[in-house]
């Protein structure tokens, strides 16, 4: 399992456009689930090719 670090949890806020577009926040054993107010935040960041992963 990954360690979650402090770096790692402030890039995922930047790329999710912080903490108040969060409305809820869960988790599983794999992945970390977030409802967000604003996806086009999240859009914005994906199409500039800032995140690794391919799943939206």
């Amino acid at each position: 399992m990954a360690k979650i670090t402090v770096p790692m949890i402030e890039q995922i806020l930047l790329l999710v456009g912080g903490s108040k577009n969060i409305i809820i926040c869960g988790n599983c054993m794999t992945r970390l689930r977030l409802t967000l107010k604003d996806r086009h935040l999240f859009y914005a960041m994906y199409q500039k090719g800032l995140l690794a992963t391919t799943q939206v």
